[in-house]
């Protein structure tokens, strides 16, 4: 019976689970790449259709054509006075400085809003209201605060993306269970306590659901806004420039670095933030 007993351990020990992480990852890439050939799929069968059917005097990009300048300008060729890495880098930091203002005010924002259900309800009103207004219609009151230049694009994109931060924190925080909540109370924490290791913690997803949404509109935003406030380096910037000049395949370059950056941050640095706040929170659903 005791060797029984032991032959059934050690099978036990020797039983491991399977790590389909890499697995994972190949699956997640394949249908990344098949939905990036479907993207240039339909835009070859446009860009076709439209050059034999369609053209009077300009021809609309084709992918392949786009794909070469996009090399020579990735490989020294100057876009509009400047490197393309000049133009990304200055689009770039306009939107980190943009978004880490909005994320700030989002989330602290939505931690007051979570503070009570009075406040909540208050709060509630101006944010929606915030959130009801386009980003580009904030150019009159940033062109009064700011003038023209770098200002005024960070404060555009500020404003686009505080309002879905604030309203995902403070949803997260108020989906907390009431008996979490009063179990930390009869222990006796305090208010930041009580935030800091029962709050947050719980309303993580939704936090980094609110990020997500919030970076997607300063992206966006910040494109719009390069194109109108006056900067003279940016992707957004070179867009109209080069749509004033007729050269559609630098603006379909810059589209598609857009598309390249946007899709890094969401599906590279957020996904993974999400995935790991989703484990360490048990959540994560298995396939």
């Amino acid at each position: 019976m005791h060797e029984r007993l032991k032959g059934t351990s050690k099978n036990t020990d020797s039983i491991t689970l399977k790590d389909d992480t890499a697995e994972r990852i190949v699956k997640g890439v394949l249908i990344f790449f098949i939905g990036v050939l479907i993207v240039f799929a339909v835009w070859f069968v446009v860009a076709w259709y439209y050059n034999t059917y369609q053209m009077h005097a300009l021809a609309f990009p084709e992918p392949i054509e786009t794909l070469k300048q996009m090399w020579s300008y990735l490989t020294g060729e100057k876009m509009l006075r400047y490197s393309i890495y000049t133009h990304l880098s200055a689009s770039v930091e306009r939107w980190v400085i943009g978004y880490v203002i909005a994320a700030l005010i989002g989330i602290f924002t939505g931690m007051a809003l979570a503070s009570s259900e009075r406040v909540y309800q208050i709060g509630m009103v101006p944010v929606n209201i915030l959130q009801m207004i386009p980003g580009l219609a904030w150019i009159p009151v940033a062109f009064l605060l700011f003038g023209l230049g770098n200002n005024t694009a960070i404060f555009i994109i500020a404003m686009s993306a505080i309002s879905p931060i604030a309203i995902n924190v403070a949803a997260g925080i108020r989906k907390v269970p009431r008996v979490n909540v009063r179990t930390a109370q009869m222990v006796g924490i305090s208010k930041i306590q009580m935030f800091d290791r029962v709050l947050l913690p719980f309303a993580t997803v939704d936090i980094v659901t609110g990020l997500r949404i919030g970076m997607a509109n300063a992206w966006r935003m910040l494109i719009a806004a390069e194109m109108v406030v006056g900067v003279a380096v940016g992707l957004g910037y070179t867009i109209s420039q080069s749509v004033y000049m007729i050269d559609y395949v630098t603006s379909f370059v810059c589209i598609i670095l857009i598309c390249i950056v946007g899709l890094f941050i969401d599906k590279v640095v957020f996904a993974r933030i999400e995935e790991y706040a989703k484990k360490r929170l048990g959540t994560e659903g298995n396939e």
